[in-house]
């Protein structure tokens, strides 16, 4: 059936279990006796290794955490969509500008990674015993959201005119790899508010067919090692599906339930042993994740905790992994060294949201409308 929107206390729940997703995830998968995930290009090879894991039965939740846990951030991107209509469609009788919608979500980005940037240049400095390993131009990609458009390193398929260009381009630096999320998220909020704000369901249509499209090429033509698919799904191209999927969602109402979710679960699962397929894999997995609101008692309030948690959570944990994945690098056990991860970022998280709290958080411009919603709060 069509269920109602999706309130507050929904949203936070399935933050929450995003964002646990993620930040195991991207523990997991660090690990040599975990199968490594299909996210940015497609090899289906590592979804055998997987299901060999799986059947000796080995370290099963570390395994199915970092093959499956990135699908968290599609999550997010349909949070993210869904949240941005509700409040700057929904709520909001007020039309806002380009320029003071995009330089508002900028500042609000902003404002949440100012503290992680210093943390993680302390940290980073001190890991590498005074020296840096950076340079100021990737940081200035980073906090201008740019990063992403960078290829990881020149294309070695696709037309003559492109290979010859990122060959010559530098190769992008992403300080820490989770947060190639901002350049992404940036990038969205500027397609809904150039694109998609206040319009028809035919314009949402054909940007995600057209998006789907070129990730159907680059995943079709001969390219072993997948650059343009890559490049693709760490840009918006990659990320239109889920994201479109939100904003259908806030206008239009979807059906969802347990027998869907059954569905989408089966579909999901089967898309691992299709390239093509594995494109809808978001889709799937978005659908079968709607009826987590449901949920009731300490489990709800929990997620919801950790969904408010969520933003600094995501600034947080790859500064904190680095530690734990380093430690492991010298022995111990992994389910200790995972439990200490996770209690340390969730104890870091709270401090650094008090830290962040205390500088006031930016507004939109006068005469431009009240305050909208983040990505990630």
């Amino acid at each position: 059936m069509k269920k109602p929107a999706l309130t507050l206390n929904d949203t936070s729940l399935l933050k929450g279990f995003a964002i646990l997703c993620i930040i195991l995830h991207n523990f997991c998968h660090w690990l040599p006796v975990c199968a490594l995930e299909n996210e940015y290009t497609f090899h289906l090879k590592r979804t055998y290794v997987l299901l060999d894991f799986l059947s000796r039965g080995e370290h099963v939740v570390l395994n199915l955490f970092s093959y499956f846990g990135h699908y968290g951030v599609p999550l997010f991107l349909f949070l993210s969509g869904y949240g941005l209509v509700m409040k700057y469609e929904v709520k909001m009788t007020e039309r806002v500008g380009v320029w003071s919608f995009i330089w508002y979500n900028a500042r609000k980005l902003w404002h949440l990674l100012w503290i992680g940037l210093l943390l993680w240049f302390i940290s980073d400095w001190e890991r590498h015993d005074g020296q840096w390993t950076h340079t100021w131009y990737h940081v200035g990609l980073m906090v201008t959201y740019l990063a992403n458009l960078l290829p990881a390193h020149g294309f070695v398929a696709g037309p003559y005119w492109v290979r010859e260009l990122t060959q010559w381009l530098p190769c992008h630096d992403l300080l820490l790899g989770p947060w190639w999320f901002f350049s992404l998220i940036m990038q969205l909020y500027v397609v809904y508010r150039l694109f998609l704000y206040r319009r028809g369901k035919v314009v949402l249509i054909l940007i995600t067919a057209l998006c789907m499209a070129l990730l159907l090429y680059s995943i079709m033509i001969p390219d072993r090692r997948m650059d343009i698919l890559c490049y693709l799904r760490y840009n918006f191209v990659g990320s239109m599906l889920p994201f479109a999927m939100g904003i259908w969602m806030a206008r239009y109402g979807m059906w969802y339930g347990q027998v869907q979710s059954g569905v989408c679960i089966v579909l999901f699962l089967a898309s691992c042993f299709d390239r093509t397929a594995w494109l809808l894999s978001p889709f799937f997995f978005t659908l079968a994740c709607l009826p987590l609101v449901t949920l009731q008692g300490r489990t709800r309030s929990v997620l919801m905790w950790v969904g408010a948690l969520s933003p600094v959570l995501f600034v947080v944990h790859p500064i904190v992994r680095a530690y734990f994945i380093h430690w492991i690098g010298l022995g111990g056990n992994w389910y200790f060294h995972l439990g200490g991860y996770l209690a340390v970022t969730l104890l870091l998280s709270v401090f650094y949201r008090a830290a962040m709290n205390l500088v006031p958080s930016p507004r939109l411009s006068p005469g431009s409308g009240r305050p909208g919603i983040s990505a990630l709060r």
